[in-house]
């Protein structure tokens, strides 16, 4: 699963990682996509917990190791919303599951399904105008969240760009190498708040509150 988790980092995702052999419950709400995908067959436990997801409306993406691998997402409750040429997508409870007929062999395009699994104009964070910017999105207790940016480019000095957070917040704090903390300028804007950044050089952290 490694090069998958490169380009959904590239692709500003944000995934949280967890061990196949080891996936957690999860709460409705905590997440709205679990990606499976290229990893064996889980466990009975595994594979009750990523099914119990769907049922209580998350996503379930999932893909084989292997060609010949069972498709372990079928479930009999499941059933069959379409068809399509690499994967069937089956209602499940309030949820679905998109089931590959095969591993993923292009990860950059996976990386794409997931951004439309997640909603493109909701996904949780969106970085325009700075290719050579990447974003990572993290939660922090009593609803404040963090977005990590690493500019792997020229510096951007006195350039502006923007970038969209999944969840409404009036505060955005940059913090940044060798500088005192500066406060951004926010607008909400639908179910998530768009802040305005006028330069990066190489690091930032921006706290949300």
């Amino acid at each position: 699963s490694g090069e998958l988790l490169n380009m959904m980092y590239r692709r500003n995702v944000s995934p949280a990682v967890f061990p196949a052999a080891s996936l957690p419950e999860w709460q409705p709400g905590r997440s709205r996509v679990l990606v499976a995908a290229n990893i064996p067959t889980p466990g009975e436990a595994g594979r009750r917990r990523a099914l119990d997801f769907a049922r209580s409306g998350g996503q379930v993406m999932a893909a084989p190791a292997a060609d010949n691998d069972p498709k372990w997402w079928r479930d009999p409750a499941a059933r069959l919303e379409r068809k399509e040429e690499e994967r069937e997508i089956l209602a499940l409870g309030s949820g679905r599951v998109l089931g590959y007929a095969g591993p993923v062999i292009d990860p950059a395009e996976f990386a794409l399904d997931v951004i439309d699994a997640l909603g493109i104009r909701t996904r949780d964070l969106r970085i325009w105008g700075a290719d050579t910017v990447i974003g990572v999105l993290a939660a922090r207790p009593g609803g404040k969240a963090s977005v990590i940016l690493v500019n792997y480019g020229h510096p951007l000095d006195e350039y502006e760009f923007l970038i969209r957070v999944e969840g409404v917040f009036s505060k955005a704090i940059l913090r940044e190498p060798g500088a005192a903390p500066s406060p951004l300028r926010v607008a909400e804007r639908g179910s998530g708040t768009e802040i305005n950044i006028d330069h990066l050089r190489r690091l930032a952290l921006i706290d949300l509150e």
